[in-house]
């Protein structure tokens, strides 16, 4: 019997295939799987991380690009032919063809019975999908395992989502989204890549070396293009704490799309201490680190979390919200307000691994981030088949 086929529409970085991948591996044997990228920027995000590329192109045996004529010849649609004539002239071979479109990637847009597409950020191919009779199911999904705060009253969206449905991580994100599509369409199936098979796929062929180091992990957000001065002296504070553990191998990972360069200059001025950028996975860097540091409005503290490992929040050099943070209001951050109070937390990791704060902090993720235990891929690929069923 031949397979019917799943898109996966990436738009900007590996973060998207970071948190779909163990469903997509999942479902491989049922379906061909067909990635399609929006720019080969997106692409090499994931070819750096090497661990991830080598099990989606396990998964994924085919792949295309969405090219530059392709989204001339979209703009001009949308824009000019569809602003101005509406569909008059629907049929027209001038006008953008989704089934062409398709054709050209050598892909049946009848055989197609699911296209995934990243929540946050618009995919034009939506509203030419859904112009068709018969058609995939559109399903959106998460970028990270990020928690949406509650959404202020008074709140308007300023975008939303044209899909079937959405599939999130946590029942904290069903206000925030509802703004944004109805309600009746979300669907809560927990984070599928904390599962623990997954887990164990990932960090399989960590080999912890003899005499190593221990090691603090920082993930870390490059912004120097905006608030220059306060990101360089927060590097710079929180490197000169960080260069009195002497003993520790630190680690920075940086976010794959907030990763301006000037941070490298900043470290230039540390060569006394053992740092190491890495383009390895999060988790895999995770399970091997001692500590981990996260700045905040992030995703990440949930990736060290998972592993129970001392999480601590480093201070943000702007207020970037109005509103509680949903690790702030479901008890998870350990929060540094300062240089003094990161060195002070950072010596309790050390000197008391085992303190209720760690203790508190880690069941606090077990309540909140493992709803479905360690079964969230098989509930999220149920829900899936449920809501192609109803197409």
């Amino acid at each position: 019997m031949k397979k019917k086929i799943i898109v996966l529409n990436i738009n900007k970085s590996v973060a998207e295939i970071d948190w779909i991948l163990p469903i997509i591996v999942k479902l491989k044997d049922k379906y061909k799987i067909f990635t399609l990228f929006q720019s080969r920027k997106a692409y090499n995000t994931l070819k750096k991380d090497k661990l991830l590329f080598n099990i989606w192109s396990e998964a994924s045996h085919e792949y295309g690009f969405d090219n530059i004529i392709e989204k001339a010849w979209r703009f001009v649609d949308q824009k000019i032919f569809y602003t101005f004539f509406s569909n008059r002239y629907e049929d027209y071979f001038f006008r953008y063809n989704i089934r062409n479109y398709f054709k050209q990637k050598k892909i049946n847009f009848s055989e197609i019975e699911i296209f995934f597409s990243e929540f946050g950020t618009y995919s034009p191919h939506i509203n030419y999908i859904k112009k068709e009779e018969e058609r995939p199911k559109i399903i959106h999904f998460p970028t990270s395992a990020f928690i949406f705060s509650k959404s202020l009253q008074n709140e308007k969206a300023n975008y939303s989502l044209s899909g079937d449905n959405l599939i999130v991580c946590n029942d904290s994100d069903v206000n925030y989204w509802s703004k944004r599509i109805e309600r009746k369409k979300i669907k809560i199936v927990g984070v599928p890549k904390y599962d623990l098979d997954w887990l164990n796929k990932i960090t399989n062929n960590d080999k912890t070396k003899e005499n190593q180091k221990p090691i603090i992990l920082i993930a870390y957000s490059s912004r120097f293009q905006v608030e220059k001065k306060n990101n360089e002296r927060q590097l710079n504070d929180i490197m000169q704490v960080l260069g009195q553990f002497k003993d520790y191998k630190i680690i920075f990972k940086v976010h794959p799309r907030k990763n301006h360069p000037y941070y490298l200059k900043i470290l230039k001025d540390y060569k006394n201490l053992d740092i190491e950028i890495s383009n390895e996975n999060l988790l895999h860097l995770s399970k091997k680190c001692n500590i981990f540091l996260h700045d905040r409005d992030s995703s990440v503290i949930y990736e060290g979390l998972v592993f129970k490992k001392p999480s601590i929040e480093y201070w943000s050099v702007i207020n970037s919200s109005n509103f509680e943070s949903a690790p702030d209001m479901l008890k998870l951050n350990v929060k540094a307000n300062n240089s003094e109070e990161l060195k002070k937390l950072i010596k309790l990791a050390i000197d008391k691994p085992a303190h209720e704060i760690w203790s508190n902090q880690k069941n606090a993720f077990l309540i909140n981030c493992k709803k479905f235990g360690e079964n969230a891929t098989a509930h999220c690929i149920d829900i899936i088949q449920n809501l192609i069923k109803k197409n």
